[in-house]
């Protein structure tokens, strides 16, 4: 029996007139409007021919001023460690991004809160914004900052950090920009040393944070607190 549903609704889709599906756009912090206009998604089964076709001219990346060194805080979470680095730096963009919309909520309001005028908020997936959101060569240094480990062996294939992650992220950070990652997790640490120096792109460069070693993100000051150790590695961009 539900071999035949399955037939019967594969062949009613090969004959379904053309559809149409709206992508909703990426919600801005200041919910007024879009950060990332992705356009129309269109959905069309003719016979055994599926096409997806995205309006990818459509969408705008996300620019930043020139005349500012721009520093990513990819998964932002709470904010404390992008609040620090906008106090720290006021001369510079602090961008967070993240995909929880409550937290950002949060995060402006502390932004609001602070009369800091210098931070921006995206929400976005990590993907997503290395993908597309940014062009390429436009942060000055990029954190990312405990992220999940994954420690199962199942769900390591969710973890963020990945060669090709690190290899598209060298795209968009500045010639001789700054890379900085962390982790509590001692595995996920050889991990993440294990996929970067597979690239070429990457030069280890320990003094890059100096400048921000007193800067602590929420996870870490939670797991000093614990006497968990947490692991830092900084590279610069090379060509």
């Amino acid at each position: 029996m539900p071999g035949i549903i399955i037939l019967s609704l594969f062949l009613y889709l090969c004959q379904a007139p053309a559809a149409t599906q709206q992508i909703k756009p990426v919600i801005c912090h200041d919910h007024s409007r879009s950060c990332f206009n992705l356009g129309s998604a269109y959905f069309s089964v003719n016979g055994l021919i599926k096409m997806i076709e995205i309006l990818t001219s459509s969408y705008s990346r996300r620019t930043f001023s020139k005349s500012h060194l721009t520093e990513l805080d990819l998964g932002c979470g709470k904010g404390g460690y992008l609040l620090s680095l906008a106090e720290l730096f006021p001369d510079r963009v602090i961008v967070g991004a993240d995909v929880m919309l409550g937290r950002l909520r949060k995060i402006q309001k502390k932004i609001d809160r602070n009369n800091l005028k210098n931070v921006q908020l995206l929400r976005i997936n990590a993907w997503n914004l290395i993908g597309y959101g940014l062009p390429d060569h436009s942060i000055s240094r990029m954190h990312i900052l405990c992220p999940d480990p994954w420690p199962k062996v199942r769900h390591r294939s969710k973890r963020l950090i990945s060669s090709e992650f690190l290899g598209r992220a060298a795209q968009k950070i500045v010639p001789g920009g700054i890379l900085h990652l962390s982790t509590d997790d001692d595995q996920y640490y050889s991990f993440m040393l294990d996929a970067i120096t597979q690239l070429p792109c990457y030069k280890k460069a320990n003094h890059a944070i100096d400048d921000i070693r007193h800067c602590k993100t929420d996870f870490e000051l939670r797991f000093e607190r614990t006497g968990l150790n947490v692991n830092h590695l900084s590279y610069i961009t090379v060509s």
